[in-house]
């Protein structure tokens, strides 16, 4: 089986998950942060895994436009979906029609180091988190999870 999983960060997170996700999963596994990489062609893959974060409720731009511009070619794969942030907001980031066709769909959980973020990203998390600092929320059973299902598709 061979596995593409694209993906887009900001400030690590999501790299982080993905590479607790990677050693899980049978079958080569090709990484492609499409903040910084072009896709190859999806026809040499049987599955696809798209992920990113949230920020102010939405995935990376790069993300979302990838979904949408591929969306004929993903609906022909098993696709799985994941996010790394606090709430499950699959709706808001992927067309309605992919998030009905993921075979699954996680949050693998969140983490921020408040040192990552530039200044006004620190200024509005001090305000909303009323000076908590940095917090690790990453889910681990979530992630063995998700890479079983992968696995078994």
């Amino acid at each position: 089986m061979k596995n593409i999983i694209l993906y887009t960060t900001r400030h690590g997170c999501t790299e982080k998950c993905i590479n607790m996700l990677q050693p899980q999963l049978t079958g080569n596994t090709t990484i492609v942060n499409l903040n910084n990489q072009a896709a190859p062609n999806l026809d040499a893959f049987d599955t696809v895994i798209l992920g990113g974060s949230i920020y102010a409720g939405k995935t990376q731009k790069a993300l979302r436009q990838f979904a949408v511009e591929h969306l004929d070619q993903l609906l022909k794969k098993r696709v799985f979906l994941f996010l790394c942030c606090g709430t499950e907001a699959f709706q808001a980031n992927f067309p309605e029609q992919l998030v009905q066709h993921a075979t699954m769909k996680s949050v693998l959980g969140a983490e921020l180091t408040i040192a990552k973020l530039g200044f006004f990203e620190r200024l509005i998390v001090k305000v909303v988190s009323k000076g908590k600092g940095d917090f690790s929320n990453i889910h681990t059973a979530v992630i063995a999870e998700f890479a079983q299902k992968i696995n078994e598709a």
